[in-house]
């Protein structure tokens, strides 16, 4: 696992080579957890941490206009058809 980390603490990047599924009520894709930073800093700014957080835990989140959020984290010998 490699981090990148700063000193504010919503600024701590990890990236383990993880892959996971994005559900919402009209979205379904597939995004790393570069995606997954990006979509909490721009939908929740300094509470994007927690957002983040919450996410990786399997909750779901609120963002306005978009719905309820969920993540679920692809396994490597998951089949998906």
């Amino acid at each position: 696992m490699f981090a990148s980390i700063s000193t504010k603490p919503n600024k701590i990047k990890y990236s383990d080579g993880s892959s996971y599924i994005l559900l919402g009520d009209s979205c379904r894709r597939h995004v790393d957890m570069t995606e997954i930073n990006a979509l909490c800093m721009q939908n929740f700014g300094d509470d994007a941490h927690i957002a983040k957080q919450k996410l990786l835990s399997g909750e779901s989140v609120l963002v306005l206009g978009k719905g309820y959020l969920t993540l679920h984290k692809v396994e490597s010998e998951m089949l998906i058809f």
